[in-house]
């Protein structure tokens, strides 16, 4: 048995395939200044959600709220961003 014990579940995504043009490729990692920046969740939820996975979360409302926003798609985001883009 490994050292490290998950108590939570992980989840991820993978995918595979081909892409029909190089530039409709969207990376994470080549921000330019003044580039637009589209968030799927609220700011502040990553910190949230490891304060709620070490039991520092203590407030009932805000551990409700933060899974109430988890539960939203990113799809929203990303069709309001290619809107946006093209």
């Amino acid at each position: 048995m490994s050292i490290f014990t998950y108590i939570f579940s992980r989840y991820g995504l993978s995918v595979t395939g081909y892409v029909s043009h190089q530039n409709s490729i969207w990376k994470n990692n080549t921000a330019n200044p003044n580039d637009l920046l589209f968030l799927s969740k609220k700011l502040g939820t990553g910190i949230l959600t490891t304060a709620m996975k070490r039991g520092a979360l203590k407030s009932a409302d805000t551990r409700l709220a933060l899974v109430d926003n988890m539960r939203t798609l990113n799809k929203y985001t990303v069709n309001n961003a290619v809107d946006l883009v093209q």
